[in-house]
Formats: C-alpha cells, structure tokens, sequence
C-alpha cells in the first residue's frame, strides 16, 4: 500500500490546504476530533494507535500567523502538533526564504520522520503561492530536499496573473521558483487567481472571496488522490499521471480544468475544455496530453464515445500528431463535494489535467516581467546582499529560456 503527503508552504499554501483537509475529511467522512468508520485505506490518513486518523500533512510557514489561525480553529484537534512547522519572521522575498529564514525551519521539519511512516511513498504534494517569498525561496528547499529523495513532487502553485498583482518583486520571485519548477517537479499544477475569479463567477459565485477560490482549488488535490483512495471503474492514479501526461523532462506545466452539475458525459466533455484554471492556457495552442476524471454514474461506454468524439472535432488542428494517444480517461462513482457558503453539495463532475503549447505563454509573460525588471536593477543590491550571486539572475532566464 502506499501513500501520499502534503506540504503547505506559505500563507498561501496553508490557506489552500485548510480547504483540502476540509473537503478530504467531508470526502472520507472524518469528523474534527479525527475519528471515522469509513476510512478505506491510509492514502492520505494515519491511523494513530488510539484509532483516530490525522493527515499526513506538514503546513510550514516563516510566519505563524495563518498557522495559529489552524491551531485555534474547529479543526484543532485534527492535526499533530508536529504537523505545525512556523517561524517568527516573515519571509519578504525569495533570498530571504531560501539563504535565511528558510534554513531555519528545514531544521526543524523533519520529513524523515514522515517518510518512514509511510510504506510507500507515491508522492507529495505541495500547495503554495510562487509569488512570494516563503512559497519560492522555501519551496526551493523543500524541493531539492525531496529531490535527493527521489520522490515524486506534484505542485499546485498559484502562479502570477497576467494583469492582476500587488507585489513589486513577483517576477522576481516567480522566476527562481520556475527554474526549480523545471529541474524538480514531476507535475507543476498551475492555476492563478485572475482566471480564478472568472471561474467562480461560472459557477455563480457572487463576490467571490479566497476562501471560494481555495476551495475549488481544493478539488485539484481531490482528484489526485481518488482514485488511490477509493475504487474506481477505470484508475486515474497519481503515479500514472506523469507518465501519461509529460513527453519529456521539463515539460510538466499543467493546467487543470474543472466542470460541475452535467451528468451527460458528452456536456461534460465539452465544456470541460472552456472552463480552465489559469489564464494563460485560454491562449490559441495544441494539446499534448489530457487525464480526465469522470466523477459520478457514468457509463464507461458513454464516456469513450464522448473522447472520442472530441478527438475527431480536434483532430490535428488542436491535437500534436507525434503521440497515438492524447487522453487517459479515468471514471470514479464518487461525485464531487462543492463547498459554498458554509453548504456542501454533492454533483457529478469531471476535472481535467491537460498538458498543452500554452505552457510557452505563462514562461513568456514571466520571463518579460522579469527581463523588464532586471534590466532596470530594483532591488538588486538587496538580493545580493542576503545571499544570492548575480549569475543566478542570468541561470534562472536561462532555464525558462531553454523551455
């Protein structure tokens, strides 16, 4: 049997992954004090020796703040207190994260300790923001750390909007993160919060707030494990999605799109395509890959019949021709949870993870900001003089540049 672990680094990346325990406990039907009779396996879940189950989940922060907020909430008792790694000094920007403060808390995490309760490890998943400076520069560390490892990293990172940011130095900091991107992850899940917003206002979401956002950013992380934890008519397993999804080292850009309420797998199929996660993939390209989740009772013929009808509307127009088979398709009878205003919902669904040609469109507008920025030196001095060389300006343009 093996299993999976989750890392969330940053204020982001912690908020992020409040929403998924929230939902995996509503999905496993595990209560607040951790206890369940329906559990099937230990994918996600340890079973502690009094028979209460506790995520196997490490939320790692320069700052304490978001962290307390967990320790103190309705989901106190849920976590270990070694689940909790937090400084006391906020990480401002990637230096900092990375040669400073950062290095401190690598002490103190120790994902040894969690390694050795798991039989198997399939993976870990990261959720984080790369915009700021605890999700690059500490997500960095954790990633190198896991890399000597040699395991799988599956990062859901909420990358820079095209039109939308507040932070001064975010192609900065996003640009170092990407080059570790490249070298480390299996799969880099991106999703940012512009295209967020237009996607909770076609799921009717009035005045949506980052609580809506993390929650369907929530079922990314749902569907990379259901299958593992759950029978399902066709798999869709984690460690599957790698090999299915990306040709070549590097290329592991992924955009995840989402769809709700249709039980006509062939509506689903359709609008499935429209609906993504990140802006820059709504740019004119050609797919390379696509893993779709079927969730509910749909029949394994129909929903063939509906890939297959979608092959054909492509055809090369919109589909390389240097693969056979561009989709793994996977059908679970387990149907989505929608958290909403406080209410949850259950609804058929499907979520898509698509490798495409739009990939070059995210690296391109970050690799300009960056360019635009570095050319003019804000800032420099600073990173310089908290650690950091100045060839590793240039080798992180040149690793984006390569792509």
């Amino acid at each position: 049997m093996s299993q999976v672990i989750q890392i969330h680094i940053g204020q982001a990346g912690i908020r992020i992954g409040e929403a998924v325990w929230e939902l995996l406990c509503k999905e496993e039907k595990v209560d607040q004090n951790g206890q369940s009779q329906d559990v099937q396996n230990d994918f996600v879940f340890k079973e502690t020796s009094k028979g209460l189950f506790t995520p196997r989940a490490t939320f790692l922060d320069c700052d304490d703040q978001a962290g307390e907020e967990i320790k103190k909430g309705n989901n106190k008792n849920l976590f270990s207190s070694s689940s909790f790694v937090l400084g006391k000094e906020s990480a401002v920007t990637f230096c900092r994260g990375r040669y400073l403060v950062g290095k401190g808390l690598m002490d103190e995490l120790n994902i040894y300790k969690q390694l050795e309760n798991c039989d198997k490890v399939a993976g870990v998943i990261i959720t984080r923001s790369i915009c700021g400076g605890t999700g690059s520069g500490v997500g960095v560390l954790v990633q190198q750390y896991l890399e000597n490892q040699k395991i799988p990293i599956f990062d859901v990172a909420v990358m820079p909007s095209p039109n939308i940011s507040n932070l001064i130095l975010e192609p900065y900091e996003s640009m170092f993160a990407i080059q570790s991107q490249i070298e480390h992850n299996a799969l880099t899940i991106c999703v940012d919060n512009e295209q967020m917003y237009k996607l909770c206002e076609m799921q009717d979401i009035e005045l949506p707030n980052y609580q809506n956002l993390n929650q369907i950013i929530a079922q990314i992380v749902s569907s990379l494990t259901l299958s593992n934890r759950s029978n399902s008519l066709q798999a869709f397993q984690i460690n599957q999605l790698e090999t299915n999804l990306v040709p070549y080292k590097g290329y592991n850009f992924i955009q995840p799109s989402i769809t709700f309420s249709h039980n006509n797998p062939f509506v689903l199929t359709k609008k499935i395509f429209k609906q993504n996660m990140s802006s820059f993939f709504d740019k004119p390209s050609k797919y390379i890959s696509n893993a779709i989740l079927f969730r509910g009772n749909y029949s394994p013929f129909d929903v063939s019949q509906a890939i297959c009808n979608k092959k054909y509307e492509f055809e090369e127009k919109k589909l390389i021709s240097w693969l056979n088979n561009n989709f793994k398709v996977g059908i679970n009878t387990n149907q989505m949870i929608q958290n909403q205003d406080g209410l949850s919902k259950q609804q058929d669904g499907a979520f898509m993870f698509s490798n495409s040609t739009s990939a070059q469109h995210l690296l391109t507008s970050i690799k300009y900001k960056f360019q635009k920025l570095h050319n003019r030196r804000p800032y420099f001095g600073y990173y310089i003089g908290e650690g950091m060389a100045n060839s590793e300006f240039r080798e992180a343009l040149s690793a984006v540049e390569s792509q």
